[in-house]
């Protein structure tokens, strides 16, 4: 009896737990964007095309980039940042150095605010500029934003 009562205890606490990790991974908002065109992300570039970008655990900071195709997902460490301006509409920031292209932020109109990207080792080189002679050759990137819509 004490066997059968350890039993139910044990199967109940882990049903709880799945349901709640469950309710909480859908829980999270998640952003539909079309990008229109390559771009990196954690040093790997990835096509054109239908994305989803999703908060998957809060307190480290992780997101995932997703094709819609599922063949190409990216799992990125960010930080939280606040907007200056309360965002009106999620978006995919992205950084331009010539046609190279880096998501650098993900912000999103409700639930978290936005994510910065942390900057990869390519990035860092190009916005360092192409002579290293100079001091202070910082080379300002283009900013472009997609829209992204919440799913």
């Amino acid at each position: 009896m004490k066997k059968n009562m350890i039993r139910f205890v044990a199967l109940f606490g882990f049903v709880f737990t799945l349901s709640a990790v469950n309710a909480l991974a859908q829980s999270q908002p998640v952003l539909k964007a079309n990008i229109p065109f390559d771009f990196s992300a954690a040093n790997r570039t990835l096509p054109a095309g239908e994305y989803t970008v999703s908060n998957t655990n809060a307190a480290s900071g992780t997101i995932v980039v997703r094709n819609t195709d599922g063949n190409k997902a990216v799992a990125l460490i960010a930080s939280p940042f606040s907007p200056k301006n309360e965002a009106k509409q999620a978006m995919l920031v992205f950084h331009r150095y010539g046609d190279q292209y880096f998501l650098a932020k993900v912000i999103n109109a409700g639930g978290w605010a936005g994510r910065e990207i942390v900057m990869s080792k390519t990035e860092k080189r190009l916005s360092k500029g192409s002579d290293r002679n100079l001091a202070n050759n910082k080379v300002e990137p283009e900013i472009v934003t997609v829209v992204a819509e919440l799913q």
